[in-house]
């Protein structure tokens, strides 16, 4: 839905072309109202001509937003600068004495897969019957609920808190 407009919107900054406002209301217009966004989402939208900077839609442009994805960008740039090109993110379980642990890595591309291949390997190495207790080591996990940089009003009231 929303990569949808913000594709759109790439594809206009990328590609600008000359045109009047009427298409771009009505496509803009469309989409949102195809994939309801008004009731989901806080959208603000401005496209200017890139060579007159006549505004061709606009929606909420005065409305202030997180930089969401524009926001991941310098984030990820700054965390290969930080980590190297060839970081590797890793949870891996270890086998201490009777205690079974579990080392999260905090791996943004981990999925469901990846979990159920982790838990069978473990199953086939370690002999639960010996293990007394399992440990979750969630350190490199930040317990901040709210960083700073997130605007309060954002939140709904049936959310929980938001952290890394």
């Amino acid at each position: 839905m929303l990569k949808k407009i913000i594709c759109l919107l790439f594809i206009f900054v990328a590609f600008p072309v000359v045109a009047s406002a009427a298409p771009f209301v009505t496509s803009f217009s469309k989409v949102i109202a195809q994939q309801d966004l008004n009731s989901t989402s806080s959208i603000a939208i401005m496209v200017k001509d890139a060579s007159t900077s006549k505004v061709l839609y606009s929606k909420n442009e005065n409305k202030l937003l997180n930089t969401a994805s524009t926001l991941k960008l310098f984030t990820f740039a700054s965390a290969i600068d930080t980590l190297g090109e060839n970081y590797k993110f890793e949870t891996a379980f270890y086998v201490y004495g009777n205690n079974l642990y579990l080392k999260l890595g905090a791996d943004p591309l981990l999925s469901r897969k990846d979990l159920y291949e982790l838990v069978s390997d473990l199953k086939k190495s370690v002999n639960f019957k010996t293990i007394k207790y399992i440990y979750i080591d969630d350190t490199i996990i930040s317990k901040v609920p709210y960083p700073d940089g997130w605007c309060v009003e954002d939140f709904w009231p049936t959310l929980p808190p938001i952290s890394p």
